[in-house]
């Protein structure tokens, strides 16, 4: 299993806005989103966006 297969993503209320952002261990890797209740769609689209950032990182 890769380090990607193995992460877990959660969504948490970010403080000072309505919006909710997806986090991982790291708190610098995580992505903001501007709605109060993420559909499943924009959830999968954030986790997607999380994933290449991550492996960005690794190739650096």
């Amino acid at each position: 299993m890769s380090l990607m297969e193995s992460l877990d993503f959660e969504w948490r209320q970010s403080s000072g806005s309505h919006g909710r952002f997806v986090y991982l261990a790291d708190p610098e890797v995580s992505i903001m989103l501007c709605r109060p209740h993420p559909t499943p769609v924009l959830k999968r689209w954030a986790i997607r966006q999380l994933k290449e950032q991550l492996r960005l990182m690794e190739l650096i």
